[in-house]
This record gives structure tokens, C-alpha cells and sequence, in this order.
């Protein structure tokens, strides 16, 4: 298998473990509606500007299909608190859905 020496490359191995250990730190739950389907990781920090953060899983959320676009789409923030998340504008999101 070619792995590519591309830093930007979102496959490989460093994904694939990323998103695991994302994952199962979060329990396989969307961790805004508490769906369990369709997965995805949202960076916490930005992709682009926090190039040294791609793969630290503190800077990932488990968030499904839904609300990982209503997350991208209003620039959320996430927060950890006594082992929850917390959103910047929570109660505007959950409106939303």
C-alpha cells in the first residue's frame, strides 16, 4: 500500500488511528445529539491553521453527518468540561435540529 509523504494527506494510518482512539474516547457517539450512526470526527481546531493538532485526539469530536455540517456551517467551538462537551452557542444549536 503507498502511503503518501503529503502532510495534508487526510488518509493513512494516522487517520485511521485518530479516529479510533476518537471515537471510542467518546463512546461511538455524536456527542451534540447522542446519534450513533454515521460518524464522523470533527478537528476542534482547525485542519489549516493548527497543522501541529491534526492528529491529537484531544482536538477531536465524534460528531454524526448532521451535526458535524451544523458545526462546520456555524464555526463551533467545543469544549471539554468535567468530561462533557460544550458548545459555544449550544441552545442556538440544539434549536436548530
Amino acid at each position: 500500500m503507498l502511503i503518501s509523504k503529503n502532510p495534508r494527506n487526510r488518509n493513512g494510518r494516522k487517520r485511521t488511528s485518530f479516529r479510533k482512539q476518537v471515537l471510542k474516547r467518546d463512546d461511538y457517539t455524536c456527542q451534540m445529539c447522542g446519534n450513533f450512526k454515521n460518524l464522523e470526527i470533527h478537528h476542534i481546531k482547525s485542519w489549516h491553521m493548527y497543522p501541529e493538532l491534526r492528529w491529537e485526539v484531544s482536538n477531536g469530536i465524534a460528531l454524526c453527518h448532521k451535526c458535524h455540517r451544523v458545526a462546520e456551517r456555524l464555526k463551533l467551538f467545543f469544549k471539554r468540561v468535567n468530561n462533557k462537551w460544550k458548545t459555544v452557542g449550544e441552545n442556538y444549536v440544539r434549536k436548530q435540529m
